[in-house]
């Protein structure tokens, strides 16, 4: 017998029962289960916590695992949900005694955020949450500029001023005013909620208390939202814009020519009349020559003119604007932004709270790295003849990886809690600062 039941039996035989550490896990994007009894790392009954119940018990302690289930969607939306919900799951647990939280990845996002949403102070013993420990997260700040920051206060200034209006008339003057005061009162709880999310994002950093983050030197996740958000992506170069509308400069500057030939045409043959005998050979070349150069000085004026136009309103005007929109939408695919949400700043440090940092390395880095080589290599393998045989379907074989548990392993990202020495540097950390 280990584990748990091994950890609880040698208390039972020492004859005193041990001191009980609550530990919360929150898994990250893309991890998440239904039970919260199996093999995942974050689940009752895991290899992982196994190993962390046997290195408390052997500190003296033992465990109790709270699995945190959240749908793991890219989404800030999603995460900012999570947070709510993991607020709630932290009271709860809190009525009991000190409360520890592991957060993988983005789950540690969602930790994060929830410590700010029940406002984790040092010395604050209303809120038992002793310790916040995260392992590969890459930290984002939820960001709101001073325009939003404006419109929300404007919007929640507005709902006041008019539900106090609302409910003065209807108490002064007529009951029928209620109507109006229950479609305010509709609009109560979104202007709340966007003063909060402006209040948490806007926060300042605190030294205390501090998160423990445990990272890999190279770990993907870090690394890879990092070199997307620093990237300078600009679709649209200087002059591209106005390049693009050629075609359609030249389509109007041939309809414009039609229609000149035709506007032309009696002036032409006037001119002609006039210098030349009608019906004669002189007669109609004049014509034409003077029609022609009509039509054509036509075409010129209309192609330059949407040329000019169209790379004043769009390539000098509007470039800038187009480009860091596209740009914003490319790299909220892989940061998870969502509708009004906006998040960024990735960094392997807390934007809200002091970071104790714990970077792997020596033999364990090395380890992680060689195993993380081993499995990409052999997914490459799998999948090398499918993706670059002729008449293979490629958009398959990129399918079928992506669904590959190899893939999965493949990453340093998702193999921390293989690691034995892991769960021993979480058991420590917790144990440091486990509250009486």
């Amino acid at each position: 017998m280990n584990g748990p039941d091994a950890a609880l039996s040698a208390a039972k035989c020492d004859g005193a029962p041990r001191p009980l550490i609550r530990v919360v896990t929150v898994h990250g994007t893309g991890d998440t289960s239904a039970e919260r009894e199996g093999s995942k790392w974050y689940q009752i009954g895991s290899d992982f916590m196994i190993r962390l119940a046997e290195q408390l018990s052997a500190l003296g302690y033992d465990l109790e695992c709270i699995p945190f289930l959240w749908d793991g969607a890219n989404s800030a939306l999603a995460r900012a949900r999570a947070a709510a919900a993991l607020q709630r799951e932290l009271d709860a647990a809190s009525r009991r005694g000190w409360v520890h939280v592991i957060g993988h990845s983005h789950g540690g996002n969602v930790a994060n955020d929830a410590a700010c949403r029940i406002a984790w102070r040092e010395g604050r013993r209303r809120r038992k949450l002793a310790s916040l420990i995260t392992v590969g997260t890459p930290f984002l700040r939820t960001k709101v500029d001073a325009v939003e920051a404006g419109l929300k206060w404007a919007f929640a200034f507005v709902v006041l001023l008019g539900g106090l209006s609302a409910l003065f008339a209807s108490v002064t003057a007529h009951w029928s005013y209620w109507p109006f005061l229950a479609a305010i009162l509709l609009a109560v709880p979104v202007a709340y909620r966007g003063l909060l999310r402006m209040r948490r994002a806007r926060q300042p950093k605190r030294a205390f208390p501090e998160i423990t983050a445990i990272r890999h030197p190279n770990d993907e996740a870090i690394a890879f939202l990092q070199h997307v958000e620093n990237l300078d992506i600009k679709p649209f170069p200087r002059g591209s814009l106005g390049r693009a509308t050629m075609p359609s400069a030249e389509f109007l500057g041939l309809v414009v020519t039609l229609l000149a030939a035709i506007y032309f045409a009696p002036g032409a043959l006037e001119i002609a009349r006039e210098n030349s005998v009608a019906g004669s050979v002189d007669f109609y070349w004049t014509a034409i020559v003077l029609d022609t150069m009509y039509s054509a000085s036509s075409f010129v004026l209309a192609y330059f003119a949407v040329r000019l136009v169209s790379l004043a309103a769009l390539d000098w005007l509007s470039r800038g604007w187009i480009n860091r929109t596209i740009a914003g939408v490319l790299k909220g695919l892989a940061l998870g932004r969502d509708g009004g949400i906006k998040v960024g700043d990735t960094s392997p440090y807390s934007h809200y709270y002091g970071t104790q940092e714990i970077i792997l390395d020596g033999d364990l880095a090395q380890r992680m790295s060689s195993t993380s080589a081993d499995s990409t290599r052999r997914l490459f393998e799998k999948y090398r003849s499918s993706l670059f045989s002729f008449g293979a379907d490629a958009s398959n074989a990129v399918i079928e990886m992506a669904r590959d548990a190899m893939t999965w392993d493949s990453l340093i990202h998702t193999t921390y809690f293989d690691q034995p020495e892991v769960a021993e540097m979480i058991a420590q950390q917790i144990v440091a600062r486990e509250r009486p």
